[in-house]
């Protein structure tokens, strides 16, 4: 009985661990039709355990325990591994007085995945009733763009009444020599809910990166903001016209921000020696990319079938008018030269002339000739059909294998040479636009191969590969 109980106990904590917190919880950015949203390996739901000072594998495969170069924080911040830890089914983020010092020590971590557009991300949090800024954020590698997915300070001091009842929406974009910011200022980056004070309650906050250009805020499952366009996005032009494009770590930290401290907004010991007054809750961490479903991919080939199909018909049928003209003006003229030929012909008698010229040079016996010409042209073009719809068929039963049949990455000549590697020989390589229109096409026959594309237009491309009776498909972005 109680190895059975046992082993009850253990199947139910096996479940718990494999279920994730936000498993019940709709995605609340909407995708274009044929896509669904994939979990990212990145995703985080911190049910497990490990302490500030010495963090366990779980936490590792995942995090960096400080900040993604070795900066130590803003202000009177100084980030400290001690101060970040996992307990509870939590990401605890605290902050206390550093010993012997005006410093402040908080907790930092960095994701070890980058992440980059089409992505949604959410967090479930609880920030600090603390004067520190408590976010949620993502930063390029070379600290030139930002994206805050919540930026908050918590403090019910009397002097930072209007930040507790605010959430920061915002992003920045950065020159870094001569140092230069920029965000937006409109009131909507604030946001205001009816006068909740956000350290009193958990709240869910998300943004859908879609494009460089397109951010979407959510809160609690609605969308609150939405930036849009390069006016907004980057009106200064220090990403020249491209946007919020680069990769990006994710950060989750508290921080004493400059700013704020220069207008009194600072913790005091006494406030730092409270340490559940300053320790800033994250419940779980999502992260999703769109993909497209099976079933749209199989739809999109088959309409491109159907094209090609359209195409090679269209083609058959003028080649066929082009044909047929050609025949009926070499029989014309051959006709017209015959006849005169005959005519002047002075050895045949007048009345086998007469039967000769009824069977072979009349309107009537010209249209019994196009007939032919036509029948046999028709002939023709329900052979090529044929032919078509058994290639048709064929395609149709190929099997499709799994994208990790080839592997594609950039060489090291300024990114301009994409190289495929297979361990089958390739037969041809596609190159689709994102509307599955084929944009350029390769006949290969070997493992590996390389493709110039520094000349493509930017956006979002799939690769098609392949091989005797199979094909594999995965995406590409052209940056360019």
């Amino acid at each position: 009985m109680i190895n059975k109980i046992t082993l009850i106990s253990l199947f139910l904590i096996n479940n718990i661990s494999f279920s994730q917190d936000w498993n019940n919880i709709d995605i609340p950015a909407k995708l274009d039709e044929g896509y669904k949203w994939e979990l990212h390996s990145q995703s985080d739901d911190f049910n497990y355990e490990t302490p500030g000072n010495y963090k366990n594998l779980t936490f590792k495969n995942k995090w960096v325990d400080t900040f993604h170069n070795p900066w130590k924080g803003p202000g009177l911040t100084e980030w400290d591994e001690n101060f970040s830890e996992i307990s509870d089914g939590y990401l605890k983020i605290k902050a206390g007085q550093k010993k012997g010092s005006k410093k402040i020590n908080t907790g930092c971590i960095t994701s070890k995945v980058k992440v980059k557009y089409p992505v949604f991300i959410e967090t479930k949090v609880k920030i600090s009733n603390s004067s520190l800024s408590c976010a949620v954020w993502m930063l390029s590698s070379d600290d030139t763009q930002e994206i805050d997915i919540i930026e908050a300070y918590g403090s019910d001091d009397q002097n930072n009444e209007w930040y507790s009842k605010r959430i920061h929406l915002s992003h920045h974009m950065f020159k870094r020599s001569p140092f230069e910011d920029y965000q937006p200022t409109d009131d909507e980056s604030w946001y205001f809910s009816n006068g909740t004070t956000w350290h009193e309650q958990w709240v869910r906050v998300g943004v859908y990166w879609k494009d460089p250009y397109t951010l979407e805020y959510y809160i609690d499952g609605e969308m609150v903001r939405v930036v849009k366009g390069i006016d907004i996005i980057d009106p200064n032009n220090y990403s020249e016209g491209k946007g919020i494009y680069k990769e990006m770590d994710i950060i989750i930290n508290a921080e004493d921000q400059t700013w704020r401290a220069s207008n009194g907004l600072t913790p005091t010991k006494k406030d730092l020696k409270d340490i559940k007054k300053n320790t800033f809750l994250v419940d779980w961490l999502r992260i999703y990319k769109p993909v497209m479903t099976e079933e749209f991919v199989s739809l999109q080939k088959q309409k491109a079938l159907e094209k090609a199909k359209e195409a090679l018909a269209t083609n058959i049928k003028e080649e066929a008018a082009s044909k047929k003209e050609e025949l009926l003006k070499t029989i014309k003229n051959s006709k017209n030269s015959t006849k005169e030929n005959f005519s002047n012909n002075d050895s045949i008698p007048q009345v086998t002339k007469n039967t000769i010229e009824k069977e072979f040079f009349t309107d009537s016996s010209i249209k019994t000739n196009q007939k032919i010409i036509s029948n046999s042209l028709k002939t023709e073009k329900i052979v090529a059909e044929k032919s078509l719809n058994k290639e048709s068929l064929t395609k149709k039963n190929k099997i499709n294998i799994d994208y990790k049949s080839f592997t594609m990455y950039k060489t090291n000549d300024e990114n301009k040479i994409l190289e495929i590697a297979s361990d089958m020989s390739i037969n041809k390589i596609q190159l689709l636009t994102h509307k599955l229109n084929i944009f350029q096409e390769f006949l290969v026959d070997q493992k590996i191969t390389k493709l110039n594309v520094s000349e493509l237009p930017k956006g979002f491309y799939y690769i098609n590969v392949l091989f005797d009776d199979k094909l594999a498909t995965q995406s590409y972005t052209a940056k360019e």
